[in-house]
Order: structure tokens, then sequence, then C-alpha cells
């Protein structure tokens, strides 16, 4: 039985993959070149509930699989360093890591 004291423990399994974010600057015309910001940043449900429960205080760990690749190392590392959360990662050879792309409309929504 747990102490009423004990930290609540949650392991979570799913994703942890690179979003790469397209912010154009004005609206998206087919054949046409359109200016904006493009940015790198962590993403996946998985990791992303991941992370929010542990900067709530919960004992957390995510179980994903990753490529043995630069990303995937960089995606372990800011989890389990710098978010709080445990991660355990399959490491898999010949694979790259997983890649989402969001695109953001002119008025900030996603497109």
């Amino acid at each position: 039985m747990p102490q009423p004291d004990a930290k609540p423990r949650v392991l979570v399994l799913g994703d942890l993959v690179l979003d790469v974010v397209l912010a154009p600057s004005q609206p998206i015309e087919p054949g046409t070149d359109v200016p904006g910001a493009v940015g790198i940043r962590q993403g996946g449900s998985a990791a992303n509930t991941a992370r929010w429960l542990a900067r709530l205080g919960v004992d957390t760990q995510l179980v994903c699989a990753v490529g043995r690749d630069g990303a995937g190392r960089s995606l372990f590392i800011q989890l389990s360093s710098r978010q709080g959360a445990s991660v355990r990662s399959l490491r898999t050879a010949g694979q790259p890591s997983r890649c989402g792309r969001i695109t953001f409309g002119t008025s900030g929504s996603p497109a």
C-alpha cells in the first residue's frame, strides 16, 4: 500500500519525435515561395505528457524508441536531463529518429 505522502508515479509509453515547425509570414500560395520562420523542437504526444507530469511533480518514466542518431541523442538528453522525466528508450539502429511537421497559418493557428 502506498504511503500517504508518496509522490505519484506514472509510466508513459509512446512517441518522442522531432517537430519541425513552419510559420509562414503570409498565406501560402501554390507555386510560390513564401517567407517565414522554421523552428525545431521536441515533440510527441507521449513525450509532452511525460514532460508536463514531471513539471507537476509526478515521478514520470517515458518508454519510447528513437533512432541511433544525433536527433535521437538530443531528444533523449533534453527530456531526461532538462525536463525532469526519466526516459527509457530503445535506440533503433539503421532507423532515423521520427520527425513531424507542423505548419501554422498567418493567424498563428495550425494550418
